[in-house]
């Protein structure tokens, strides 16, 4: 774990601030490669993951901006409220479930709201690189557009374009259109609000081949997590011991209960911090950390959200 200082919180745009965090001991902070994030300790209860938006050779600061959300579940709602400059917080290394693919001939990159932040530091790395990249970032608004002036006044505003929605009809982008064509080599990521994240993936099924469209988000589906909850039964393969998993508890909370602790974060089966391995049964995988390969191997699952589809579930443990 690192101890940093927040050093400045800036207001980005309406209910977003961004964050400077510097090491406290004046040291230099681990590297981060394009697409990163770091878990923020915000206190005892709440860890939360915010990407960096750091661009190459940024290793004096962390940068980082929450979007305060009407439905926080704490985190947002802490750092806006009660996180001040000055304040010393603990942060983990930088990870990455996100990450560039090297020497692509072509990288397209659309960010819709607060998803900029991943896609921001990848636009930066691929700019000091002289990589062939487009911008696309789409908003409700202006006054709601995050870093605007930090892209419009950056060395790839020429290849950087805005969308609002409630803008003139000849900036929206038309995502069908847009997508139809995969320019030779091109290589698709995405990061956003489900409904924008789940029209990119449905426009690009046909142009982009499989491999080439990456995603990160930001929160699974609520009715994705709450959908078909039967009881089902949970087996430790170290110890033989097995628990019931009721319709309204979740494999980690069962397991919490019974003093045996899973390591969790985003407890939304987005981060993967809770990965554990399956060695048998059939998992019911509500997550969106594993890709739709690895779902199909049965042989991991996010125990936060995650359920089973059998009746008897035994899991690496």
């Amino acid at each position: 774990m690192i101890s940093v200082k927040v050093n400045k919180i800036t207001s980005e745009a309406t209910n977003i601030c961004s964050f400077e965090l510097i090491p406290v001991n004046h040291v230099l902070l681990p590297s981060a490669s394009p697409g990163a994030h770091i878990d923020v300790h915000i206190d005892h209860d709440i860890v939360r993951q915010y990407s960096l938006i750091n661009g190459p050779n940024e290793d004096h600061h962390y940068v980082i901006a929450v979007q305060k959300e009407l439905q926080s579940r704490g985190g947002s709602k802490a750092m806006h409220d009660s996180i001040s400059e000055g304040d010393i917080i603990t942060i983990s290394e930088p990870r990455n479930n996100f990450h560039l693919v090297e020497d692509a001939e072509h990288y397209t990159l659309l960010a819709g709201g607060i998803g900029i932040t991943p896609i921001l530091s990848m636009a930066r790395h691929l700019s000091a690189k002289a990589s062939k990249f487009t911008l696309h970032y789409c908003c409700q608004s202006s006054s709601r557009m995050a870093f605007k002036n930090l892209i419009s006044e950056s060395n790839f505003s020429d290849c950087s374009f805005f969308h609002y929605d409630d803008g003139s009809e000849d900036q929206l982008l038309d995502l069908h259109q847009f997508l139809g064509n995969r320019p030779d080599g091109g290589h698709l990521y995405l990061c956003g609000p489900q409904g924008f994240m789940k029209a990119i993936e449905a426009a690009s099924q046909q142009a982009w081949p499989a491999g080439t469209v990456h995603m990160e988000y930001f929160s699974v589906d609520e009715k994705a997590i709450s959908g078909n909850t039967s009881s089902f039964q949970i087996k430790l393969a170290h110890s033989g011991e097995i628990f019931s998993v009721p319709e309204d508890r979740s494999i980690v909370e069962v397991l919490a209960e019974n003093n045996i602790q899973i390591p969790t974060s985003c407890e939304q089966g987005v981060c993967g911090t809770c990965l554990v391995g399956v060695i048998d049964g059939e998992p019911d995988h509500r997550d969106v950390f594993l890709s739709e390969k690895a779902k199909k191997r049965c042989n991991k699952l996010t125990p936060c959200v995650s359920r089973s589809k059998t009746p008897l579930l035994v899991i690496d443990l």
